[in-house]
């Protein structure tokens, strides 16, 4: 039917998670018939559905893993929906059709040029972003003797492939297999079909290879039910084929991404708990976990009420930050199913420090380490935090696990305080202008955020001696404890990690002078644009020491392209690991850095974008007014973004996808422009580089109302114009919500915006 109902895939992640996007998209056209897909390019596999302009009603699929298949074809095949849009994951053996017709769908284009008969283990390795970056802690290293144990069993001659450069992962499979072949990485669909086409594999947490050996036709499949593959260590993802019998299931203890220098600790600590287990095993106790029940007044007698609800903000919510009563309630009867965590508990701590209680999780005898905790580890002497008497690292014990209090405040810490601006009055030369839609829309007290400051506020650095700084959150440490102000942008869990963890700082060079450029969110282009460049600026411009060095990541080719328009690429600098410890005699932090900045109006901040803003000239080709598109984010999707676009088009206005374009020629098109429109989202940071007594019309999704843009706006000396649009009802992460853009109000609000220029112009003339 050309009119059937339309399932549009918003793509995500890397090649392997977006074919199961597609799976996802097949099983559903396989229940609705005549509905079409769209909007999938995988050409690795000749396989392209181009986008499909249909009618609504529109539903939103953006559940990250779980799928409601069954409301979303009944409700597709009654016409109560005519177009399904996703944007999740959908990682779950539900969602996907029977695996005969998937490997239909992937027909391998090539034959891989190395094939692996029966003769050889094909064990793929990943070891590069989870190695050093840690971004997901549920990502752990499968253990090089988990590879050993199974090439002892069989006997087959081990071929390691993928991620295979050297480091210090794949330093120890080397010298564990001398005799093992290594294949380094080719093009990706090569290492997919070379997993594929194999007879014997195996593999730790990789989605990638995964799906290569879910698709293949191999006699043999070893899967480490490890990390994001338990159920039981994270309940949203369900990857495991019961009843398939290519495949042997090694179940390992509850245990999450460590730094990569000790990688070889933590697997020698879970290597002894690993083991094979049946299907049917694994399958009976996975679904009647837990095996014992939550001794519930036992918990609740442990209950610590404050921590509950600071940690689940959305408890918090429904019943007050301070109702004590409310939350005592909510987790005898709600979260105690639910697995929320009634008190503290490093459950990385707990895991590495206890590994039988590790792996009685895994197997589900238990729900939680909270569960464990209560039920049998108090009994044991287990703690669920370290404390002074025990206080050593499970994987470093030469460094003292840090006292359960931050440290003192980096004023009280520093040995200089430069302040950089002190308070002063805002001029005159710029309005806020809000929509009613603000006060109807949002909380008066968050509307009123977006009022117009009277006053911009101070800015300090920090000049600090003998601190440490952890690379996995850009935080300094003093005494190892955590300098409360350098704990930015982290969650609960990173906070209450932060106060106990173990520090292993590496060396430097104590005759330097570091100045700390970047913060946990570095990697963002607001966060770079507006906090780490000022923090550089200022730092190497107002240098009062003779021997200055930036401390900051590898930096990507646009970061290193802005660093140098500020005329600072060949600055000193210390290229900062992921996942370490630096010990740094003499640092600076600045506040450029932290929280402070995104809410307040700075002056010196303005400085930094002025001599970014001016190292750039206007583009020649520019438009006056131009267009901040979304069109390349999966994040707080304007699911009406693409007529908003067509009638900006149709009205002159340049379209700007500033993700596609370098740096520079950012700045060029927004220092050219005189009015910018752009719904909330990084490309909006370039409003830096228009000039002051421009205009900015922000449109605001009415469930992430973040004044950052606001703020930079009046930094900037720009005319400030919003309105809110109401956004997708639900709760969670906001990030992961859609938004509609109401046409008419931003029709209307142009003739306004248009007509304040005009005249503008008019009285200059």
């Amino acid at each position: 039917m050309a009119d059937g109902p339309v399932f549009h895939v918003e793509p995500v992640g890397s090649l392997a998670h977006r074919m199961i996007q597609y799976m996802v998209a097949l099983r559903f056209a396989s229940l609705v018939p005549g509905s079409r897909i769209a909007n999938v390019h995988l050409p690795e596999w000749g396989i392209e559905h181009p986008p499909i302009d249909s009618p609504g009603p529109v539903e939103i699929a953006s559940q990250h893993q779980h799928v409601d298949m069954a409301g979303l074809t009944e409700r597709a095949r009654s016409g109560e929906s005519r177009r399904v849009i996703y944007n999740g994951f959908g990682q779950r053996l539900e969602n996907f059709p029977d695996v005969d017709f998937c490997r239909r769908m992937f027909r391998a284009p090539v034959v891989s040029p190395v094939r692996f008969d029966e003769r050889y283990l094909v064990c793929h390795v990943r070891a590069n972003e989870i190695l050093y970056a840690g971004a997901d802690p549920n990502y752990p290293l499968a253990p090089v003797e988990f590879y050993a144990g199974i090439v002892e069993q069989t006997g087959l001659i081990p071929v390691f492939m993928g991620q295979t450069a050297p480091n210090p992962y794949m330093d120890r499979i080397r010298a564990r297999f001398p005799r093992a072949v290594i294949l380094e990485t080719r093009d990706t669909v090569l290492d997919f079909e070379t997993i594929r086409q194999a007879k014997n594999i195996v593999f730790g947490v990789s989605i990638f290879a995964w799906l290569a050996a879910w698709l293949s036709h191999a006699d043999r499949i070893f899967m480490a039910v490890n990390g994001l593959f338990n159920p039981m260590q994270y309940h949203l993802v369900d990857l495991l084929p019961f009843g398939d019998s290519r495949y042997y299931f090694h179940l390992f203890p509850i245990n999450y991404a460590v730094p990569h220098t000790h990688h070889a600790a933590a697997h020698r600590r879970i290597a002894p708990f690993c083991r094979q287990v049946s299907h049917e095993v694994l399958l009976r106790q996975l679904q009647q976990a837990p095996r014992f029940d939550p001794p519930v007044t036992e918990m609740l007698a442990e209950f610590d009420p404050d921590y509950y609800l600071a940690s689940q903000g959305d408890v918090a919510a429904v019943t007050g930050a301070d109702n004590a009563e409310g939350a005592r309630h909510h987790y005898q009867h709600f979260g105690v199913g639910e697995r929320r965590p009634p008190f503290r508990l490093s459950p990385a701590w707990y895991a590495a420090r206890y590994p039988m209680a590790a792996l009685e999780v895994a197997q589900g005898d238990y729900s939680s380490f909270a569960h464990h905790y209560v039920a049998e580890g108090r009994a044991r002497g287990y703690q669920p935090l370290p404390d002074d008497d025990d206080s050593r690292s499970w994987w470093d014990t030469s460094q003292d696990v840090a006292a359960d209090v931050t440290g003192a405040s980096i004023a009280a810490l520093a040995e200089e305080v430069v302040w950089l601006e002190r308070e002063e009055p805002l001029g005159a030369g710029f309005e806020i202008s809000l929509g009613n839609s603000f006060a109807k829309l949002l909380p008066r007290d968050v509307a009123g955020l977006f009022a117009r400051r009277k006053r911009s506020e101070p800015m300090r650095t920090f000049r600090l001696h003998d601190v440490v700084l952890d690379t996995s959150m850009m935080a300094l440490f003093s005494g190892h404890r955590p300098i409360p102000e350098t704990l930015y942008m982290m969650s609960q869990d990173d906070y209450d990690y932060a106060l106990v963890k173990p520090l292993h700082p590496e060396p430097t060079d104590p005759a330097r002078h570091y100045v700390l450029g970047a913060n946990v969110s570095a990697d963002n282009y607001y966060h770079w644009m507006t906090q780490s460049l000022p923090a550089i600026d200022w730092g190497l411009r107002n240098r009062r020491h003779p021997n200055v060095a930036l401390a900051l990541p590898a930096l990507e080719p646009w970061q290193e392209e802005a660093l140098a328009l500020l005329g600072h690429a060949g600055a000193p600098r210390l290229t900062l690991e992921p996942l370490a410890h630096y010990a740094l005699a003499s640092a600076e932090y600045s506040e450029f850095l932290g929280e402070r900045l995104c809410g307040i109006v700075s002056h010196a901040a303005a400085a930094t974008y002025a001599r970014l803003r001016q190292a750039v000239a206007p583009a020649a080709d520019g438009g006056s007014e131009i267009y901040v598109a979304r069109t390349d984010s999966i994040r707080r999707v304007a699911v009406n973004e693409a007529g908003l676009i067509a009638m900006l088009e149709c009205q002159g206005v340049r379209i700007v996808v500033p993700g596609t374009l370098s740096v520079a020629r950012q700045i060029a098109i927004f220092r050219r422009a005189r009015l910018v429109i752009g719904p909330h989202g990084a490309g909006m940071s370039n409003i830096m580089a228009c000039e002051p007594g421009s205009h900015v019309y922000e449109l605001v999704p009415s469930h992430y109302p973040n004044i950052c843009f606001n703020r930079l706006a009046q930094d900037c000396g720009l005319n400030y114009w919003g309105d809110v649009f109401p956004g997708e009802a639900g709760e969670g992460n906001p990030h992961d919500r859609n938004w509609r853009i109401d046409l008419d109000v931003v029709a209307a609000r142009l003739v306004v915006i248009r007509a304040r220029i005009a005249a503008a112009g008019a009285c200059s003339e």
